[in-house]
C-alpha cells in the first residue's frame, strides 16, 4: 500500500465514521476531512479538518476512530508493506 492509498483510505474511513456517528449537520466538517500522512522510516499521521472535530463526542471522536480495528488494520497493512519494501 502506498502513502497516497493510506491517506485516501483513512480519509474515507473517517468520513464514514463521522456519518455513522451522526456528526454531519451542515457537511462542513465532513467535507474538510483529509489525511496527509507521511512516511520516512516512521509514520507521521496528519489530519486536516475543521478545528471543532476535537470537541465532538466529548473529545473522544478521534480516539474512538483510531481505536477501531479497521483503522488499526489499515495502518498495520501500510506499515507491513513499507517494511517489506525495506527488505
Amino acid at each position: 500500500m502506498t502513502i497516497t492509498q493510506l491517506n485516501s483510505k483513512l480519509t474515507s474511513s473517517l468520513k464514514k465514521f463521522i456519518k455513522n456517528e451522526k456528526f454531519v449537520d451542515s457537511g462542513d466538517l465532513y467535507k474538510s476531512i483529509k489525511f496527509n500522512c507521511t512516511y520516512t522510516n516512521e509514520l507521521n499521521i496528519k489530519l486536516n479538518s475543521k478545528e471543532y472535530i476535537q470537541y465532538l463526542d466529548n473529545g473522544d471522536l478521534l480516539n474512538n476512530f483510531f481505536a477501531l480495528e479497521s483503522t488499526t488494520n489499515l495502518i498495520g497493512e501500510f506499515l507491513v508493506s513499507q517494511i517489506e519494501l525495506e527488505f
